[in-house]
């Protein structure tokens, strides 16, 4: 496991919600061990923090999730890495991945 896990906030735009992505980015960060939490925004975007343990795992999520899937189409993505401007962490981040409500 690195030292240095690489924590991500994101911004996921396109037809993002109430087609069952956050249930997919979910499954997918589970599969690949990434922690974190995906959430609605009120714009319709979908916003993601993760935390990876290694540039491969992170790459291999950033991959996954912005493929389209059924009625899913990912228009943009903007990250922002932790120590970047635009980046915080969310208020109850866990050691699992969760989809908040």
């Amino acid at each position: 496991m690195n030292s240095n896990p690489i924590r991500a906030r994101i911004l996921v735009s396109g037809s993002v919600q109430g087609v069952g992505y956050r249930h997919r980015v979910a499954t997918i960060a589970r599969r690949l061990g990434i922690r974190g939490v995906v959430r609605n925004m009120e714009d319709g975007q979908v916003e993601i923090f993760c935390e990876a343990d290694n540039k491969k795992q992170f790459d291999d999520f950033i991959f996954e999730i912005k493929q389209p899937h059924f009625l899913i189409v990912v228009e943009n993505i903007v990250m922002y890495l932790e120590g970047q401007d635009g980046y915080y962490s969310h208020p109850h981040q866990s050691s699992e991945f969760g989809i908040e409500h």
